[in-house]
């Protein structure tokens, strides 16, 4: 059902588009309430066909309707770019580009913590941590965990919500390290 959607707005998009070339009003079957959001429905779609490709395993794909999303997206829109750009970073890391991933999923943590958005931020920490222990970076890994656990700290009981899972992957990182009194 999500193609059968995603093709029914892109085909009110193209008749927007065409009457706009030929200076006609719209279709008299579209009704636009917002005309900000209409603009960035076409960043919008491009967004649902990475979601909609990733949930199909369809890696290219995902990459493809991330970076459209991400052209087409404003800079300044730091909550819609969210997701093309964590979509993108797990693509990447999907096929293996560490780098690539770590720095579109930092990107995407910074579009989260940008949007006010601090526990989707803080959610993406282990994400980055992870590779970090992959590319054997655990002094990299140890400062991700840090700085997420500091975010957390500042935002006080707005962010509970995953500091467990920054303490756990922190004392394991410690016990990998040999230090047991810091894991405890």
């Amino acid at each position: 059902a999500a193609e059968s959607r995603l093709r029914d707005a892109e085909r009110w998009l193209d008749a927007a588009a065409d009457t706009a070339e030929r200076q006609e009003p719209p279709p008299t079957e579209m009704v636009v309430v917002d005309e900000e959001q209409f603009r960035l429905l076409p960043g919008a779609i491009a967004a649902a066909r990475a979601y909609y490709a990733g949930a199909l395993g369809d890696v290219p794909g995902t990459m493809e309707y991330a970076r459209q999303a991400l052209d087409l997206i404003p800079e300044n829109d730091h909550f819609m770019r969210t997701i093309p750009t964590a979509l993108l970073g797990l693509a990447y890391l999907t096929v293996g580009d560490l780098d690539e991933a770590h720095r579109s999923m930092g990107a995407g943590m910074a579009s989260l913590q940008s949007a006010d958005d601090i526990t989707s931020s803080i959610g993406i920490a282990p994400i980055l941590a992870n590779i970090r222990i992959a590319q054997g970076r655990l002094s990299e890994a140890i400062g991700t965990y840090e700085r997420a656990l500091q975010l957390a700290t500042n935002q006080g009981e707005l962010a509970r919500e995953g500091v467990a899972d920054l303490y756990l992957g922190l004392s394991e990182l410690h016990h990998e390290r040999g230090n047991p009194e810091t894991a405890t």
